[in-house]
């Protein structure tokens, strides 16, 4: 499979603008593109840790069929959206936030409360009621949706194209607003993460394949995180 990250960056610019306006956080052309650069870089970053060494690959073929091969799809949106615990452990440890040993075995709730951005008790979300929050500048909503989509996605829910889609682009939303938020310490640390496109994601064959291997093959856990460890130790000798 062939990653296209121009048509894939349109339509995350897409999601971003309409998720951003609907809840008055306010952010201009210049500084989303900002974001969503440093997003795509930043996702690419190879850390040397295990559980977080290839979330480059699975989020951006993730995308790939969540964006422009199979929209409206459930099994692309749970691959993005399952993400959501392994992003905020990269984040949080690249940005120094807290160490990776001391969250390694932290869940979700934990992890948004490192973050205070929405103060060490987190509420509660219901599908009932969490359009109520829509409006919120401190992304609440978003926030909730994440949550929300993450865990619905786990029991192969039925969903039109279109609650597909308006979960997607919450959840694509809310990984980008983490890294507006955190976005001076990002630069900070590494400037080039604004650069367009830093990172190269190769396209070929072997990776596809290697990818549905690990993803979607009958695998065992033991196989993928022999994977995973061989790809960071190889990504720190470079």
């Amino acid at each position: 499979m062939d990653i296209n990250w121009n048509k894939i960056k349109e339509k995350v610019r897409r999601y971003c603008s309409s998720a951003f306006a609907e809840n008055r956080i306010v952010l201009t052309p210049e500084e989303l593109g900002e974001d969503i650069n440093i997003f795509y870089n930043f996702v690419g970053l190879s850390l040397p840790y295990p559980e977080i060494g290839n979330i480059r690959n699975e989020m951006l073929y993730g995308l790939q069929k969540a964006c422009i091969d199979e929209i409206g799809e459930v099994s692309p949106l749970k691959t993005v959206a399952t993400l959501f615990d392994t992003y905020m452990k990269k984040l949080i440890c690249y940005t120094g936030l807290a160490s990776y040993e001391s969250i390694k075995g932290k869940m979700q709730m934990d992890l948004l409360k490192i973050f205070g951005y929405w103060g060490m008790i987190i509420p509660s979300f219901d599908e009932n009621t969490i359009e109520s929050l829509k409006g919120n500048a401190d992304a609440r909503y978003l926030l909730g949706m994440t949550i929300l989509t993450r865990n619905k996605v786990h029991n192969a829910p039925i969903m039109d194209d279109s609650e597909v889609t308006r979960r997607l682009k919450c959840v694509i939303a809310f990984y980008v607003y983490l890294i507006h938020k955190n976005k001076q310490v990002l630069l900070r640390k590494k400037p080039e993460l604004a650069k367009l496109d830093l990172h190269y994601f190769e396209n070929n064959e072997e990776n596809a394949l290697l990818y549905d291997y690990i993803s979607y093959g009958n695998s065992s856990v033991q196989i993928k995180k022999r994977y995973v460890s061989t790809y960071a130790k190889h990504q720190l000798k470079k």
